[in-house]
């Protein structure tokens, strides 16, 4: 591969910044509402990062989330106390890390490739909703993803070039990239297998500088890793060596229910399922591995729910477009061609390899859980554009070189703003406004009651109105009850154990069984009213 870097290159870059600045603070103020993940991170930040006093509805939201995402809680924390602005963290944030995720991908195509492919990768970074749309309502993706190629820039110079200073700062990026996903240790892992097999495949020696090099890296994440370890620790009394064992659990048999089409609008409901099939977690300390010995026939049904996701989720407009497709094959063709090639871009195999192989066995497959590798998909679709256009120019076609790439940022041009504008349409917004008049109208152990089938909106309405809500299959699509006799200090709160809360309906039950609702306010909520009503 050569490096065709021109003077150029800035030049290009800073276009290309510009260009994200624009098209992604278009999309953050269509969107703009705050994610029902990012609720919970939020809460936690504007607690520890200012005096401010969370009720305990809001710390419901938070129970979990100061080790499970530290680096995310730190970033929203800080950018909350220098703004003020709560609602306004997520769209600094997401700004922020998309011109991080486009400059190092900017920077690693001209690495591998040069400036033409640079330009094309970073605007397909830009316009592919996988990177935007898919990811916006749970921003510690947006990080991770972001800090993960910005780490691969650094680890691919210090490959490719062996300069000390590349390994530390990959480590260094690679580190706060875990401390926002735990799959950053998977990476790590992959990662640091292929330094130590190419040195002793290729160097045939494992020498000093050998070592020091592999030392810096791993020093550097682990600097991360402990401190990860050691907040879990205080938080769980255990050692969750790849992040919270309770929450890896409840992902893995979240993940069973998915995978067979078992949908519920709590989410309790795919949890029961995963239950039945491997157990609760707590007799076996939550561990993954008894839970498959358990019931291996039920795991292997989930391999093969997995694969066959695979291919039907990765070839999708949300993930990788169909128009890519081919760029991406003539890409891998060429890259395959000789073993520089291969050798150049084994790091980039290996964080796929490591990935997928991550959502296949252990978690599952779904549009969301692939956006970490679309970046490199992303790149080599470039570099598929960018040898289709060096083909048109050999055969004399000059005026038309540019077409492939024309059209396929018009065709995602216009995929983008689709699938923006129907998002933004779909957005429950009245959910603040009722949030926020039930908090002006009711007090703090006051508790309020949705339908069942509410589950963004029933985190919406609780992170808005301050006060504990909960879902009843009582209560009618377009009605939310409020109790005023301090049930909402009464009940239970949510725990992070993701076991349901099967016994809350009947406490609920007899909350208001003998209470006739009054009418209090009605909300116009697109093409239906929503009544709240004091139960008296």
């Amino acid at each position: 591969m050569l490096n065709i870097s021109t003077n150029k290159a800035p030049k290009s870059l800073l276009v290309m910044i510009l260009f994200a600045i624009l098209i992604q603070g278009w999309f953050v103020n269509t969107i703009n509402f705050i994610g029902p993940q990012d609720a919970g991170y939020l809460n936690i930040a504007r607690s520890m990062f200012t005096s401010d006093v969370i009720t305990a509805a809001e710390k419901e939201l938070t129970i979990d989330y100061v080790d499970h995402s530290p680096f995310y809680v730190a970033v929203s924390g800080f950018v909350y106390f220098l703004t003020g602005d709560i609602d306004g963290v997520l769209k600094i944030c997401y700004l922020l890390f998309s011109v991080i995720l486009l400059v190092s991908v900017f920077l690693i195509s001209l690495r591998l490739y040069d400036r033409e492919t640079a330009i094309i990768s970073s605007f397909l970074v830009l316009l592919l909703p996988a990177l935007s749309v898919t990811i916006y309502y749970a921003m510690r993706h947006v990080i991770f993803i972001s800090l993960l190629y910005l780490s691969l820039y650094f680890l691919l110079k210090a490959y490719l070039d062996k300069r000390l200073r590349y390994y530390s700062l990959g480590g260094l990026a690679l580190g706060l990239g875990y401390m926002t996903r735990g799959e950053g240790l998977v990476i790590f892992i992959a990662v640091l297998t292929v330094f130590i097999l190419t040195s002793i495949f290729e160097e045939r020696r494992f020498n000093k500088d050998v070592f020091k090099r592999i030392i810096i890296f791993a020093s550097c994440f682990i600097l991360f890793y402990v401190t990860q370890l050691l907040l879990i620790y205080n938080s769980t009394g255990d050692w969750g060596m790849g992040g919270r064992k309770d929450y890896q659990y409840a992902q893995f048999i979240f993940g069973q229910a998915a995978i067979v089409g078992i949908q519920d609008a709590s989410g309790s409901g795919t949890y029961e399922y995963g239950h039945k099939l491997y157990g609760t977690g707590e007799e076996n300390n939550f561990s993954i591995f008894n839970a498959i010995k358990r019931n291996p026939s039920a795991y292997m049904e989930r391999l093969i729910g997995n694969y066959r996701n695979l291919l039907y989720e990765f070839p999708s407009p949300p993930v990788l477009p169909f128009i890519l497709l081919p760029f991406l094959g003539i890409a891998l063709i060429e890259l395959l061609k000789n073993h520089e090639s291969v050798k150049a871009h084994i790091l980039l195999f290996a964080i796929v390899i490591a990935m997928l192989s991550l959502l296949i066995f252990i978690f599952n497959v779904q549009t969301r859980h692939l956006t970490p590798i679309v970046p490199i998909m992303i790149i080599w679709s470039a570099y598929g554009i960018k040898k289709t256009q060096d083909t048109l120019r050999g055969k004399g076609l000059t005026k038309l070189a540019y077409l492939p790439s024309i059209l396929i940022i018009l065709s995602l041009s216009m995929m983008f703003f689709t699938y923006t504008k129907s998002i933004a349409a779909a957005i429950p917004r009245e959910t603040k406004a009722i949030g926020e008049w039930i908090q002006s109208n009711s007090s703090a152990s006051d508790l309020v009651i949705v339908p069942k089938k509410w589950f963004d909106e029933r985190i919406y309405l609780q992170y808005y109105s301050k006060r504990k809500v909960r879902q009843h299959p009582t209560v009618n699509e377009g009605s939310i009850l409020m109790l005023r006799q301090g049930q909402g200090a009464e009940l239970p709160a949510h725990k992070v154990d993701y076991k349901g809360f099967e016994h809350e309906d009947a406490i609920i039950d007899s909350y208001i069984k003998d209470l006739i609702p009054a009418r209090l306010y009605a909300f116009k909520v697109k093409d239906h009213q929503v009544v709240v009503y004091e139960m008296q």
